[in-house]
């Protein structure tokens, strides 16, 4: 019998997901904006709608993923 495991991490660090190459859900202002596996979802555009002025970069990176900092 093969078990299945599921985690549950919640995060306000981009990068966790894509480090982890997880399934994600974008969730701004209570609401589920985007869902989907993390390299697609969190894009450079997508964090810019989500936190604004608070990215001070996001390099975009190989195989369509991309490193952001935010402000403290």
């Amino acid at each position: 019998m093969k078990i299945k495991k599921i985690f549950i991490i919640s995060t306000h660090n981009p990068n966790h997901a894509l480090l982890l190459e997880a399934y994600v859900y974008l969730i701004n202002e209570n609401k589920i904006v985007k869902e989907g596996i993390a390299k697609e979802i969190i894009t450079k555009n997508n964090m810019q709608n989500i936190y604004g002025d608070k990215i001070c970069y996001a390099n975009e990176l190989e195989h369509n993923s991309i490193s952001i900092k935010l402000k403290d």
